[in-house]
């Protein structure tokens, strides 16, 4: 499908309305085909306050785009032999040989839950559950200063609030796979990714805690109130505004990175330079046994979730802007990571707005270019 110089004017057309009345205070789109760039986009600011504009350049927090990287990660792990899918997580966390779980308010005994259950959001874990709820509510408040294997001990104490693999929950588990790749890597999360897949590919700026001399690159995070973009200055998830002194390395919200890193990120991973090509497919592609296996608040019949991205399994007509065995995620602020391997096509949108992570833009923007 030809994107033509009339759609992408268009398109730009729609990000400065957009910008202009302050539905976002800045925002940037990049799209890459066949490895080539088909266009790049951005409008309004990074800092309304002072003018700065949203720029290419703009290193931005991730969140749960941090997800796509960390399920990478699994399969590097997994072609390193480091661990396999279905062991259990008991092998790296002794507490989980005896684990518990809820049903009809008391707890029984289970068996521990396995890679592939975190893979999958199946793990027993839920954000605000009864029990490992507690320690995600520290981190909520942004006063975590436990290091990221700490995490994974601390988590190791709670119950689950589910039997693994009964139902798929959106959780702390990309968070726990960071965990074990720290523990059977010897090396911290961050330096494992940097290792094997941000040295590889020559990504300078993908970091969780963002260098001293480029934090004047990350944007403003802003929020609406009374139909007004305003500035939002809470923490969550123990990110703070820099990335700086974050012990606690999150697989599953703790990135920051550029634009052009994140769609470097995924024309490499599409040409299997990061990991080879038969752990990609397992990675995103879904069998026809899997459709309308969905996170607990994702009820989208033609998605499937599994291996921390959500993969479309078949068209939704009211969806114009999407093709089969598009795979991904999006970010709590509103970043979001769209990959086709069939297509050989990159889609990155980037903003910095609190709760945007399924915000409209980025999709009318797809529909712009693709309807």
């Amino acid at each position: 499908m030809e994107i033509t110089s009339i759609k992408i004017k268009q398109s730009q057309d729609y990000l400065d309305s957009v910008t202009s009345n302050q539905e976002l205070a800045g925002c940037s789109a990049l799209l890459k085909e066949n490895e080539k760039e088909v266009l790049y986009m951005q409008s309004g600011f990074a800092n309304i306050e002072k003018k700065t504009p949203f720029t290419r350049n703009a290193i931005c927090r991730l969140y749960s785009v941090s997800k796509v990287f960390t399920a990478v990660a699994v399969y590097k792990a997994f072609e390193l032999n480091l661990f396999k899918i279905d062991d259990p997580i008991s092998k790296f966390f002794p507490n989980f040989a005896k684990a518990k779980a809820e049903i009809s308010e008391r707890l029984i005994d289970v068996a521990s839950p396995t890679i592939r259950q975190l893979l999958n959001m199946q793990g027993g874990f839920a954000y605000g559950g009864k029990y490992v709820g507690k320690e995600y509510e520290k981190i909520v408040k942004g006063n975590y200063k436990e290091t990221t294997i700490e995490f994974g001990q601390n988590i190791s104490t709670y119950p689950l609030d589910y039997v693994p693999g009964t139902k798929r929950q959106y959780s702390i588990c990309a968070d726990l796979l960071g965990v074990i790749i720290e523990i059977t890597s010897k090396m911290k999360f961050g330096d494992f990714l940097k290792k094997y897949i941000f040295d590889p590919i020559g990504l300078k700026n993908t970091f969780f805690i963002v260098p001293k001399e480029k934090r004047f690159l990350i944007p403003s995070t802003y929020t609406k109130k009374e139909n007004k973009t305003v500035p939002f200055s809470n923490y969550i998830l123990g990110i703070n505004g820099t990335g700086e002194n974050n012990n606690f390395q999150s697989g599953g919200a703790g990135l920051f990175s550029t634009i052009d890193d994140v769609s470097c990120f995924g024309v490499s991973l599409l040409k299997g330079e990061i990991i080879n090509l038969k752990s990609l497919k397992e990675l995103s592609e879904v069998k026809e046994n899997e459709i309308n296996k969905q996170i607990d608040w994702m009820a989208d019949e033609h998605l499937v979730y599994k291996n921390l991205v959500q993969i479309r399994k078949t068209i939704d007509e009211e969806k114009p802007y999407s093709f089969v065995n598009d795979f991904g995620w999006n970010g709590w602020l509103g970043c979001d990571l769209i990959l086709n391997l069939n297509r050989k096509s990159v889609f990155v949108f980037f903003t910095q707005q609190e709760n945007y992570g399924q915000g409209k833009v980025n999709n009318k923007l797809r529909e712009i270019l693709y309807k």
